[in-house]
């Protein structure tokens, strides 16, 4: 895992994909996004690493769910 942070945002480099938003004790947490390396795509609310709260994922095909989220799921 490798980070960068600016003023703004973080990027983490994972390696099933890049985390570009706020992190807390170095793992994705409050608003960011994903962009994942098999072309999925998620931009919502993260809580300890774990995708939590209302969010939008776009999978590889372009089908789009968009609400709430719990525990990466």
């Amino acid at each position: 895992m490798t980070t960068a942070t600016s003023q703004q945002k973080t990027t983490i480099i994972f390696n099933d994909g890049i985390y570009i938003g706020e992190i807390r004790s170095g793992k994705p947490h409050g608003s960011g996004r994903k962009i994942y390396k098999n072309g999925e795509l998620y931009t919502g609310y993260w809580k300890d690493g774990q995708i939590t709260g209302f969010g939008e994922h776009i999978d590889a095909n372009g089908k789009t769910y968009e609400g709430d989220f719990q525990d990466g799921k």
